[in-house]
């Protein structure tokens, strides 16, 4: 607003989308699939060969595109996907920040002596930390009602 008055922008922004309730066509997705793939091969390219080159935030600005594209595919997906696996999946949020303060200090520093492997050791470590993130959002939620 602009001195009482309502402006209408030029250009359609994002939120307006969202308000608009638009969504990708069907040529789009095969874009955002492209800008997926070239902005993963570019994290893969900067990890192995261009770390510590640049600044800590120019850095961090390689991910911004791939962020996205995954989340617009994602949107795409989880869309089509049945509801027994949204729900898993809103438990898994749910319990997010629990799973990220426990899973190394708690899970993976006691799993990696063991050498089990690096799929072994994922899986033992999401496993025993979905357990223990869940037990930790219980007890705080006892706690905080």
């Amino acid at each position: 607003m602009i001195s009482g008055k309502r402006v209408k922008l030029p250009y359609s922004a994002p939120s307006l989308w969202v308000k608009q309730k638009r969504t990708l066509e069907g040529q789009a997705v095969w874009l955002v699939l492209a800008a997926f793939v070239m902005s993963l091969m570019m994290c893969v390219e900067f990890e192995e060969s261009w770390r510590g080159r640049f600044p800590l935030f120019i850095e961090r600005m390689v991910y911004i595109p791939l962020t996205v594209s995954i989340i617009l595919l994602l949107d795409l997906l989880l869309g089509k996907t049945p509801a027994f696996v949204r729900r898993k999946l809103a438990f898994v949020g749910t319990i997010s920040l629990e799973l990220y303060l426990i899973h190394i200090q708690f899970v993976l520093k006691y799993v990696t002596p063991y050498k089990l492997g690096y799929c072994l050791t994922a899986l033992v470590m999401i496993a025993v930390s979905l357990v223990l993130a869940w037990l930790l959002h219980k007890a705080v939620d006892k706690v905080v009602r």
